[in-house]
């Protein structure tokens, strides 16, 4: 079986290319909608809108799966090929808009609010894919219960410092010394990576076995703290 190490680099790069992307996309959306506040709008709510459901639908599919390394490694795939094809996307969608409000007399507030759903729309389906990285990698490196707390702190630790120096190199490096569009090949180039090395580690590593993780993995049995609590501060946060 591969080293956990492995694992955790893949998430960083993960992270990284993701970040990329969403600092891309601002930047594109920001011709499209002539206004950084609603291009900053827009990619948020795609993101972290596409991320929640991404993790929901495709969650349960890492119990399922016999090899959930190659699974995710063909959603890193899947994301970085139709990053590639999103300034391509988005003037379809521009083209799309102007069609339908040439001749219209809807209010500025009516175009702008078409513009955003045609946006979202677009960049929606990278950012469920990428929501359903996390528990197929998880599915690969926790071997049982007792193991996951600390496996999925560890993953999630790669992919957040990843996100953060993603943010960082395409702020002030990539954009500045690539252009646009060579800083989304970079990153859709770092994706082919992923893809690769996780089909090499789910050769090594084999299948997983069916039965699924303990969805309970704590070991506080007498707490009187209402779980839903927890859940309603984490959604507010």
């Amino acid at each position: 079986m591969p080293g956990k190490r492995q694992y955790y680099l893949l998430f960083f790069l993960s992270g990284a290319t993701s970040l990329a992307y969403e600092i891309v996309f601002y930047k594109l959306l920001g011709y499209l909608f002539g206004n950084t506040i609603w291009a900053t709008t827009t990619v948020l709510t795609a993101f972290m809108g596409g991320l929640a459901i991404g993790s929901w639908l495709l969650g349960p599919l890492a119990d399922r799966v016999r090899r959930p390394m190659a699974v995710y490694g063909l959603l890193e795939l899947l994301i970085g090929l139709y990053a590639l094809a999103v300034p391509f996307i988005l003037s379809l969608g521009q083209d799309l808009y102007v069609g339908l409000c040439a001749d219209s007399a809807v209010t500025s507030q009516g175009h702008v609010t078409l513009r955003f759903v045609i946006s979202v729309v677009v960049l929606v389906f990278p950012t469920v894919m990428m929501g359903g990285t996390l528990p197929l990698l998880a599915r690969a490196v926790v071997a049982d219960g007792q193991s996951a707390l600390k496996e999925l702190a560890t993953l999630y630790s790669a992919n957040t410092i990843g996100a953060a120096v993603g943010t960082f190199i395409s702020n002030y490096l990539l954009i500045r010394c690539l252009g646009i569009y060579g800083a989304l090949a970079l990153a859709a180039a770092f994706n082919l990576y992923i893809f690769g090395r996780a089909m090499r580690m789910s050769r090594q590593q084999g299948q997983a076995p069916a039965t699924p993780l303990p969805r309970n993995v704590t070991t506080r049995k007498n707490s009187s703290f209402p779980l839903s609590l927890v859940l309603l501060a984490a959604f507010l946060t």
